[in-house]
């Protein structure tokens, strides 16, 4: 879900000709990308107070203190959490409206919207990628050293860490030789337009040499690519380290060709989709050198990674068994009502006997029906596909798997009942 934030500056409320054009571009925006959360901020019912003396006494005590948390230094927060930002402000006295100047202030805190690096560069500490900025102008201003509010702004993005700035405006609306409706009609259709190039594009932290799991580095992607090593049975062990940092929403995990083109093991196609299924899915597989029963298992399988992604990508981890201490690799997800639990036999000895499996973060008093998923042609490795049991059974007693050789592995998902 993203969250996109409105700063209206329009001092002149509804007759303002710059909020009539912000308003198309966020109805034409929320219409393209509805499970966006619009937040406004009217600055003109705000009414924050200037920096004088006494309020900037107030904010340095509480930053020297740390006490970033205090309601003076909400504005600065909400911005620098905003996935998306747009300002609408009028062309007023060669910049904007006073109003945006105060709120600016207000926002520019070191280490909440921009900071500093260990060799004292300015560092940009806002997650939002672009920001917009819609006005109206009554002359023809823009691209001239009469208008100084864009440049402003540009600048502030750079501090603010906010890699694109983009500009809609309509000008020229007090020339008395020019067609206003005409203007603003035009200014309302690239409204229309602009509100595609704000689009849903999945950035992935990629880079030669590793380093691509980087905190810094995730502060301008959704994803990073885990390893070059996509051997399934080595992503076990990978995906489990890396989990103590970074969730599994953030690794990119692929189901890949087999015998793997880096270590040369071969894995069954179920193994290498529960080990990817795991993080953040995606394919590298060849369609044309697949059986069409290989075909037939990946649709399935992408069909169930796509309804149970939500307990996966947000759901609460919990570890069952390490692959450092066992040769059954387990964790599982929860959130709220469901959760999904994998397992991954890593090796098998003869006169193997792993212990059961027993879950964690269910509620004991709850029932839960457990449903295996991806399962190939050898079918249910397990004794409670399509069973009802109860949560106190399922973290003390657990599920037994019977496991027969290795690379085997179980997706099992489980639903509270009513």
């Amino acid at each position: 879900m993203e969250n996109l934030l409105f700063i209206n500056a329009c001092v002149r409320g509804e007759r303002s000709r710059t909020l009539r054009l912000a308003r198309r571009f966020l109805d034409a925006y929320q219409a393209r990308h509805p499970d966006t959360v619009i937040t406004e901020r009217n600055l003109c019912a705000e009414r924050l107070q200037p920096q004088y003396p006494e309020v900037l006494e107030e904010r340095d005590e509480l930053w020297n203190a740390g006490r970033l948390d205090q309601p003076m230094f909400d504005p600065a927060r909400q911005f620098a959490a905003a996935d998306r930002i747009v300002i609408a402000a009028p062309f007023w006295d060669l910049c904007f409206p006073a109003i945006l100047k105060i709120y600016l202030e207000r926002i520019s805190v070191t280490d909440i919207t921009f900071g500093y690096d260990e060799q004292g560069a300015m560092v940009g500490l806002c997650k939002a990628s672009k920001l917009l900025l819609i006005t109206t102008r009554g002359g023809n201003y823009a691209g001239t050293e009469l208008e100084m509010g864009t440049p402003l702004l540009k600048a502030l993005c750079v501090m603010y860490g906010i890699p694109q700035f983009a500009c809609l405006d309509a000008e020229g609306l007090d020339d008395v030789r020019n067609d206003k409706a005409a203007i603003l009609a035009d200014a309302e259709r690239r409204a229309d337009a602009l509100a595609e190039e704000f689009p849903q594009v999945v950035f992935q932290a990629c880079s030669s040499g590793g380093g691509r799991a980087d905190y810094g580095t995730m502060r301008r992607h959704h994803e990073f690519w885990t390893s070059d090593n996509t051997d399934a049975c080595e992503r076990v062990f990978m995906q489990w380290s890396i989990g103590h940092l970074f969730p599994a929403i953030s690794m990119g995990a692929h189901v890949t060709a087999s015998p793997n083109h880096q270590t040369g093991r071969a894995a069954p196609l179920k193994f290498r989709f529960d080990a990817a299924m795991s993080g953040r899915l995606g394919f590298e597989l060849q369609p044309c050198d697949m059986t069409e029963e290989e075909m037939a298992f990946s649709r399935h399988a992408l069909a169930e990674y796509k309804r149970i992604r939500p307990v996966v990508q947000f759901g609460d981890l919990y570890r069952l068994s390490s692959p450092y201490e066992s040769r059954v690799a387990s964790l599982m997800y929860v959130r709220e009502d469901r959760a999904v639990v994998f397992a991954w036999l890593m090796d098998k000895w003869l006169a193997d006997a792993p212990p059961p499996l027993r879950l964690k973060g269910l509620k004991p008093e709850a029932r839960y029906m457990l449903r295996e998923l991806n399962m190939d042609e050898n079918g249910s490795i397990m004794n409670v596909h399509e069973r009802v049991l109860g949560g106190d059974f399922l973290m003390n007693a657990g599920i037994r798997i019977h496991w027969k050789r290795a690379f085997q592995s179980v997706c099992l998902e489980v639903a509270e009942q009513e």
